[in-house]
């Protein structure tokens, strides 16, 4: 199933409009790395993830992507994707990650609604 049909799937009843957030600009050292903040369709989704060293879950944006087109000892070839959070901190995610993230922060919004 393609991208966008798996996230409708996911995210049916929630009015998943896109979350930008106006405080995110690619740095220059970003966009030397290939960042962009445009160009594929996960940019803007809400994501949870969770973690042990600090209070979960933690909720932020996806606001860049860059496409990796060949394997390095560091990186494997693909989609790669900027996670900002609400708390300010900054991760790498794969396309695998995303999707997890995302399915992640619609199971804390069906929590939430149910309250």
């Amino acid at each position: 199933m393609a991208i966008n049909g798996q996230l409708n799937a996911h995210t049916a009843g929630f009015g998943m409009d896109k979350f930008p957030n106006p405080r995110y600009i690619v740095s220059p050292k970003h966009k030397e790395e290939g960042w962009s903040s445009e160009g594929h369709a996960l940019l803007g989704y809400r994501v949870a993830r969770n973690f042990t060293n600090k209070k979960s879950p933690c909720f932020g944006t996806i606001v860049a992507q860059r496409r990796i087109m060949r394997t390095t000892p560091e990186m494997e070839e693909g989609w790669y994707f900027f996670n900002l959070h609400d708390d300010g901190d900054t991760e790498e995610l794969t396309m695998q990650d995303v999707m997890t993230s995302v399915e992640m922060w619609v199971w804390y919004a069906h929590q939430e609604q149910s309250t």
